[in-house]
């Protein structure tokens, strides 16, 4: 039997309505959502507040160097597993003549080239 997912609904506070209850999702990170350096640094003593574009453009930033973190450490598991591929030869019933990497290679670029295995 197949079990179903339940999705949980966020709690609706009082003086809320069900649609302002659901969490906004988040967007993606792309190249035109980082802002481009500043023409000059600023003063290493200026203590002035943030403008609501500077604070947005902060917020941008953060969100970039996070999602390179995040991206990052997914690099480093991917570079894991396929030692793991290659060190306990996984790929054994499906190249039994150790050509594993050739043949990656090659479906990597058939689908480059829109062909689906």
């Amino acid at each position: 039997m197949q079990q179903q997912e339940r999705q949980s609904t966020p709690p609706v506070l009082p003086g809320q309505t069900a649609a302002e209850a659901v969490p906004e999702r988040p967007q993606p990170l792309t190249p035109d959502t980082i802002p481009d350096p500043p023409p000059a640094p600023r003063a290493a003593d200026d203590t002035s507040a943030l403008t609501a574009e500077e604070a947005a453009d902060y917020a941008a930033c953060e969100k970039a160097i996070d999602h390179y973190s995040q991206a990052t450490w997914m690099y480093g598991k991917a570079l894991q597993a396929l030692q793991a591929i290659r060190d306990a030869r996984y790929y054994r019933q499906e190249f039994p003549c150790g050509l594993y990497a050739a043949a990656r290679d090659h479906r990597r670029a058939d689908r480059a080239d829109g062909v689906r295995h």
